[in-house]
């Protein structure tokens, strides 16, 4: 489990063994938003989104597609969960409270950003960097 408080950094396979490509991996993952904040024992082992066409996106990237696409979550926890929410735009558009789900988006046009929240019954908390959904159906918005 990360420490106590922590902002979790989502790194690409592999880089373990050579401290160059770590330290280059972590700058590219904290410029990019590719991180989560963590607070006790709960950790992510899974947040993408997925469009219809197999195309995945985690916390600091985006995703264009057209059509539906699916949130997955896997929490690994030490106390049960008390509830996790995947937030779309602002607005909390799933609630539950099972340390994994799979949530669809029906999709549609326009840009939209989405986040994971959770909380365990021991009071430990996750928050995901947004992953950001531009439609392919639609022009992006300049400045978005």
């Amino acid at each position: 489990f990360p420490a106590d408080r922590a902002v979790v950094l989502l790194l690409p396979a592999g880089v373990d063994a050579d401290p160059a490509a770590r330290r280059a991996a972590c700058l590219t993952a904290l410029r990019e938003g590719r991180s989560y904040l963590a607070q006790g024992a709960i950790a992510l082992e899974e947040c993408t989104a997925t469009s219809a066409d197999g195309r995945q996106a985690s916390p600091g990237e985006c995703l264009e597609a057209a059509g539906p696409i699916t949130i997955t979550v896997a929490l690994r926890v030490a106390a049960r969960v008390q509830w996790v929410q995947v937030i779309k735009d602002g607005q909390i558009v799933y609630d539950g409270a099972d340390a994994s789900l799979q949530w669809t988006d029906p999709g549609g046009a326009g840009m939209h950003y989405y986040r994971i929240a959770a909380k365990t019954e021991g009071g430990d908390f996750l928050l995901t960097n947004p992953i950001f959904f531009c439609s392919t159906l639609t022009e992006p918005k300049e400045g978005y």
